[in-house]
């Protein structure tokens, strides 16, 4: 390293870097997303993530378990893959192949790339949430493959990597001529891979052999399981428009990982995740034989200490029959939009949102982070 803290490297070592750098950029998309949420689901996503007071459909069981006592039917999915992909990542996985079918591929060229994307967060998961639901109760599961990394240009990377599972079973009920609704859900948790700033040296004794390897992948690996409770209220005074007061507390409490041994590494737990308590309303005031109109608004992690532009969500969907359902809204001062088709043998659904890293929204460009999701559901 020179003394402005730029790496030089000697001419000799510029395939063995670009042939690291190479599967390092390729292996990244393999990992998930840190949230409030331990899942996130693709129409509330479409309307701005405003479904605390809205919660009629699966999604209670992820955002607000009270929901679950206001089903009238039952429903389920098994096969629902997914994947979410942000611009940033379509425009990085690019470079990348632009890179791959050139004929001069070195150092320079690798390290212009490296530049041009420094600075920008990048995300892309696959994610699978099979689930059933029927009045009062409910299960379901939220598996997620994926990656959040952020170039630097010291080269470093700030990376989140793994697969975060969440496993829900939840009952509620009804009072006060069901105009309140609460709702518990007990659920498992876990997550398996790395969550870390990644320095050159790092990466270098990741991609070495031996125990220097082991060692370094020891320090980086977090892998447990717990145990967590949410806990969620829906209040509706007046059947007219049904205006709908939301809350929920995800993680009571917080929630505790413990070490999960599932290899010879002797990895740590990830950090526990700590209590959110979110709070919503919601209002339909068109309903009848043939659609309606819903808004939406949530005020998301009252009690944590995180600025109020990345707090307040907006919504509104439009549904026409039992098919079409067409969302839009606005997440944390982010456009947000959505669709979902349902048929008898075929459910899509699709959205876009944005994630905006920085401490408050707005203050740079290149930590929003524009993403793209599609579900497809089979069968059932």
């Amino acid at each position: 390293m020179d003394c402005n803290g730029v790496f030089v490297f000697a001419p000799k070592k510029k395939l063995k870097l670009l042939t690291f750098f190479w599967a390092m950029m390729t292996t990244c998309f393999a990992f998930p997303l840190e949230s409030p949420w331990t899942h996130f689901g693709l129409r509330p996503l479409g309307m701005g993530n405003a479904f605390v007071a809205v919660a009629d459909d699966y999604n209670a069981l992820f955002y607000n378990p009270a929901g679950l006592a206001r089903l009238t039917d039952w429903s389920g999915e098994l096969i629902n893959p997914g994947v979410d992909v942000s611009k940033n990542t379509i425009a990085f996985a690019k470079q990348v192949r632009s890179l791959q079918g050139s004929s001069s591929q070195n150092l320079s060229n690798v390290l212009t790339v490296y530049k041009e994307e420094s600075g920008k967060s990048n995300h892309a998961s696959f994610f699978l949430t099979p689930y059933f639901v029927a009045p009062n109760w409910g299960m379901g599961l939220g598996l997620t493959l994926g990656a959040d990394f952020v170039l630097h240009s010291n080269v470093n990377i700030d990376f989140r990597g793994g697969t975060d599972i969440i496993l829900p079973i939840a009952v509620a009920g009804s009072f006060v001529n069901k105009k309140l609704s609460l709702g518990v859900a007990t659920k498992l948790v876990s997550f398996d891979g790395i969550n870390d700033n990644l320095s050159i040296e790092t990466l270098s004794a990741v991609a070495s052999k031996g125990s220097k390897a082991t060692e370094t992948l020891q320090e980086l690996v977090r892998t447990g399981v717990g145990v967590g409770v949410d806990v969620g209220l829906l209040f509706t005074p007046v059947p007219t428009m049904r205006p709908t007061l939301g809350m929920s507390v995800l993680d009571v409490g917080g929630t505790t990982y413990r070490l999960l041994k599932i290899s010879s590494l002797q990895t740590s737990p990830p950090k526990n995740r700590p209590p959110a308590v979110n709070m919503g309303v919601s209002l339909m005031p068109i309903e009848g034989e043939y659609g309606y109109v819903l808004f939406a608004a949530d005020v998301d992690c009252v009690n944590r200490p995180t600025h109020y532009s990345q707090k307040l969500n907006l919504g509104m969907e439009i549904g026409l029959g039992s098919i079409l359902k067409l969302q839009t809204g606005l997440m944390a001062g982010y456009a947000t939009g959505g669709i979902q088709i349902d048929l008898k043998l075929l459910k899509i659904r699709f959205a876009t949102y944005a994630v905006d890293r920085g401490p408050v929204v707005g203050l740079d460009k290149d930590l929003v982070d524009r993403r793209y999701v599609i579900q497809v559901n089979l069968l059932i």
